[in-house]
């Protein structure tokens, strides 16, 4: 297979659609290249005087601040769970168990736990009756 070689115009046009928002993967699908060869574009743009883009900084938090954001996430799950399984058919929970999976790229054991599923009988492939969670009971019982 013969190497195509982009002119300087294909390589400014690219990085200008990046500039204005068109995502990575999709500029690379149109011009049949890789991510790793328009990143290297990108380098060569900048010049060798130019420092690299800044990463972005994860901001620190303390120890009781990530415990306080893990549990907010953990009430926001369990609330998605309870409307999940209060207007969703069995039938239709699973189906959302294999979209999930399809989707997020996880194992079908971590999607039907995300949705509060029983896990899946890997010995025999079964699946048990789709019932609320034992964390979701209780918020069921609220309503």
């Amino acid at each position: 297979m013969n190497r195509r070689v982009f002119g300087d115009a294909e390589i400014s046009s690219a990085l200008r659609d990046l500039e204005a928002g068109v995502r990575l993967p999709e500029v690379c699908h149109r011009l049949g290249v890789s991510e790793r060869t328009v990143n290297r574009w990108r380098r060569e743009a900048r010049g060798p005087d130019q420092a690299p883009a800044p990463a972005l900084g994860l901001v620190p938090l303390t120890q009781e601040q990530a415990a306080m954001r893990g549990d907010a996430l953990e009430r926001q799950l369990d609330a998605l769970r309870l409307v999940l399984h209060t207007m969703l058919e069995p039938e239709e929970l699973e189906r959302g168990a294999r979209l999930v999976e399809s989707r997020c790229q996880v194992s079908a054991q971590r999607a039907r736990r995300l949705l509060g599923l029983a896990p899946v009988n890997a010995k025999y492939g079964n699946r048990a009756a789709a019932a609320p969670p034992a964390q979701v009971a209780p918020l069921m019982q609220q309503l």
